[in-house]
């Protein structure tokens, strides 16, 4: 999961690496992943509030691995890019349940861009 959000991220140059590994432990620490998709969807919606907070070091060398993005404008921008996420992964999960499988992935390729595979 955590590889998928890393080609999430380089695609769109959201956040660090190591924040956004250390968010997706915070956002899924307590939690069963059933599949990609929801564990995709899930994490885009809960980290939206917790991208707002600080965020310790997992080892102990940083109180706060979100430092970096210290401005409300810089918040806002990262907090934009997950709803992107968020409301795409609910619209793929949707058209996959319809049984629209190329129009959901077309709709994962908007959020993971050539880090997901083509269909067919």
């Amino acid at each position: 999961m955590i590889k998928m959000l890393k080609g999430w991220n380089r695609y769109r140059d959201v956040m660090r690496s190591f924040h956004l590994e250390t968010l997706a432990l915070d956002v899924f620490t307590g939690i069963t992943i059933s599949d990609f998709s929801s564990g995709a969807r899930y994490f885009f919606d809960k980290a939206r509030e917790k991208i707002k907070y600080k965020l310790a070091d997992p080892s102990g060398y940083s109180d706060d691995v979100a430092a970096y993005i210290s401005t409300q404008a810089q918040i806002d921008e990262v907090v934009g890019a997950l709803e992107r996420a968020y409301t795409r992964a609910k619209d793929a999960e949707a058209l996959a349940a319809a049984g629209k499988t190329a129009d959901a992935v077309e709709k994962w390729k908007l959020i993971f861009g050539n880090y997901f595979p083509a269909y067919g």
